[in-house]
């Protein structure tokens, strides 16, 4: 399939939602365990920044008021040295395991739950998946922090250059994006993964930055079912995610065409 019909948000969202139905065990189980170790990461850094200004003004009350600053700092920086490697390390085990469950759903039309434990099969390949995931999960957040932070505390100049900083780094991610999938589904190294990810993306980071927005604002639409339901959306994004590389990179007939 063409990379701009296999990237269209209408359809791959509509080819994740019908895989969903016939193994939502595996697909949205394991992309709800996906998106729990996204907000782990987030949960982490979010720990620095309002740890630091929370914990501290407490610590300042009872203590120096620059030395519970600190002490907050310190703090929130060894709790998430501790969440933030056990989140990225979780996410590329199942990311590995999810994206094959992706795989015979939508080629086969079979599930099996035992494919979210297919990190195994990796073997040599599992610091790729896990270099290559951590890399996109740093990314995102960089990404999305700045506008974040820039909503909730307003204009300062600072958050103003973060935000120029971020529409960079999203423009030059956007030819990197698809590199853990490279690694999983054609079993590539890491060096190159990235050739690869460089390579599919050229001429389309339009479309994958629209591709991207549109999965984002479809996850975020479960945070109005009492936030649990960014679980549920967010991992129909990360089905989409999968079966759209798939679709590019494979050739074989598909269950999901009705053709197996």
């Amino acid at each position: 399939m063409r990379f701009e019909r296999a990237f269209r948000p209408t359809r791959a969202l509509g080819a994740a939602w019908q895989a969903a139905l016939l193994a939502p065990g595996s697909l949205l189980g394991g992309g709800a365990l996906l998106v729990a170790c996204e907000l782990a990461l987030a949960g982490s850094a979010w720990t620095v920044l309002a740890g630091r200004a929370t914990l501290g003004a407490e610590l300042g009350a009872e203590l120096n008021p620059e030395l519970g600053m600190w002490l907050a700092l310190l703090g929130s920086c060894c709790a998430s040295l501790v969440v933030a490697p056990l989140a990225l390390l979780a996410r590329a085990a199942v990311l590995a395991g999810h994206a094959r469950a992706v795989e015979r759903v939508a080629i086969h039309g079979e599930e099996r739950l035992a494919d979210l434990a297919a990190a195994r099969a990796l073997r040599g390949r599992l610091p790729a998946v896990l270099v290559a995931g951590a890399a996109l999960s740093v990314w995102r957040l960089l990404v999305l922090a700045p506008p974040v932070l820039l909503l909730l505390a307003g204009p300062r100049p600072a958050l103003l250059v973060a935000l120029a900083l971020s529409a960079a780094a999203l423009w030059t991610g956007l030819r990197y994006s698809l590199a853990p999938y490279a690694v999983v589904f054609e079993e590539l190294g890491l060096r190159a993964a990235l050739a690869r990810s460089r390579a599919l993306s050229a001429g389309h980071r339009l479309g994958l930055l629209r591709y991207e927005a549109a999965l984002l604002a479809a996850a975020g639409l479960g945070l109005g079912l009492c936030c649990v339901g960014v679980l549920f959306s967010g991992a129909l994004a990360e089905v989409a995610r999968s079966e759209s590389y798939l679709r590019v990179v494979r050739r074989a007939p598909w269950w999901l065409d009705g053709d197996a």
